[in-house]
């Protein structure tokens, strides 16, 4: 549990950071937070559930349970904020992970302008990042005879790292969204330059010189 909080952690550090610098940035940070634990009135696999933007959605794999916290975390920001921009960090797949080792975090994206700068930023603090397609042709995986969508592809081998990108963009209410996975990059087991071992804040460097350099260039 302490790896699965990673992407909140590191939007809780990107936010102190910016805070402590007065950014002027009007950043705003959505945390979905809940106990991973079983109990009585836990998901089960094919259960239909109502997320907060009224889609329903068929329960597939009851270990994917973070990305359905985080499609109702991505609708409230979009509907409650209007923001010029959406970022979410997630420790979402183990897919990432398989398919881009230990050097590279994965991100998807609906704008290309801004993942390029996002890779951009984290190449200079050395926090990397590769884009992964966002494709529309997923979609057709996570069709449900009982839902609206199924929050996972009927094979769990089956690339879930696209797939799970392709159902988090039906809850942005299509404002312009950068979803980074970030799975494998949250832990270290030895000590590093900038850090010991243990939790990395992977994400928050890169973002901060995002948000940075996206000012010098405005």
């Amino acid at each position: 549990m302490k790896a699965d909080m990673g992407g909140a952690a590191a939007v809780v550090g990107l936010l102190i950071a910016l805070a402590r610098q007065g950014s002027p940035v009007h950043a705003v940070g959505v945390l979905g937070i809940a106990e991973n634990m079983p109990s009585g009135t836990a998901l089960k696999p094919r259960d239909v559930i109502t997320t907060a933007s009224g889609q329903t959605v068929e329960v597939f794999d009851t270990d994917a349970e973070g990305r359905l916290i985080l499609a109702d975390c991505l609708y409230y920001a979009a509907s409650r904020f209007n923001p010029t921009v959406i970022v979410d960090l997630a420790t979402l797949t183990y897919s990432v992970m398989r398919g881009l080792g230990s050097i590279f975090a994965g991100l998807f994206s609906t704008d290309d302008t801004i993942a390029s700068r996002m890779i951009a930023a984290g190449e200079k603090v050395g926090e990397r990042f590769w884009q992964l397609p966002l494709d529309r042709a997923y979609d057709e995986g996570l069709q449900s005879p009982f839902a609206d969508i199924r929050h996972h592809a009927k094979d769990m081998e089956d690339g879930d790292a696209p797939y799970a990108a392709a159902f988090l963009r039906n809850f942005t209410e299509d404002r312009p969204w950068v979803h980074l996975d970030i799975a494998g990059k949250e832990l270290a087991d030895k000590d590093r330059p900038l850090g010991r071992a243990g939790a990395t804040a992977f994400g928050v460097q890169m973002l901060e010189e995002w948000v940075q350099s996206g000012r010098a260039a405005s």
